[in-house]
């Protein structure tokens, strides 16, 4: 009986720790909200043309899709950190097609997945264009093989860089 207990209380602490993770991130202008500094445009790649295909993976899904493309007056500039912390940011400076980038990126986990957050910036004449958008993978150990496996060397695979290669 005390078993149950603990079983039906903890999986109440599970689902309720999930729709606080679920909803946690405020609407944009909203009470609550960061305003996005000196934003001139902001869209979604969402033409056929310009839009980067759908992920051809397997096991990694895009969570936000399309990315979102905000064009910023800010000068551009990259401030790399390095985070030995779960869920907190790493920036990086990487270099896709010859252009140079700063790569943000946040992980977090909820119930046997993992979900990461892409913030991609570049030089835009004096400004700067910022690409964004969140991908899930699964955690390959709730899988059996061979899936397991290919799970594994999908993920240690991937490069999120290929998906801002395809951007015009």
């Amino acid at each position: 009986m005390i078993k149950s207990i603990v079983i039906f209380v903890v999986s109440f602490a599970l689902a309720g720790l999930l729709a606080w993770f679920m909803d946690r991130s405020p609407e944009p202008n909203q009470p609550g909200s960061e305003p996005t500094p000196a934003a001139t445009t902001s869209e979604s790649v969402a033409d056929e043309e310009t839009q980067p295909a759908a992920l051809a993976t397997t096991y990694i899904s895009a969570v936000d899709w399309p990315p979102a493309v905000t064009t910023l007056a800010t000068p551009y500039a990259c401030e790399e950190a390095d985070s030995t912390t779960p869920s907190a940011t790493s920036t990086v400076a990487v270099t896709i097609n010859g252009q140079a980038w700063c790569r943000a990126e946040t992980t977090e986990g909820a119930a046997g997945s993992l979900y990461t957050a892409y913030q991609y910036t570049t030089q835009n004449g004096t400004g700067t264009r910022q690409v964004s958008f969140t991908l899930r993978r699964p955690q390959c150990g709730n899988y059996g093989e061979p899936e397991r496996a290919g799970c594994e060397q999908e993920i240690a695979t991937f490069n999120p860089d290929a998906v801002i290669a395809t951007l015009p």
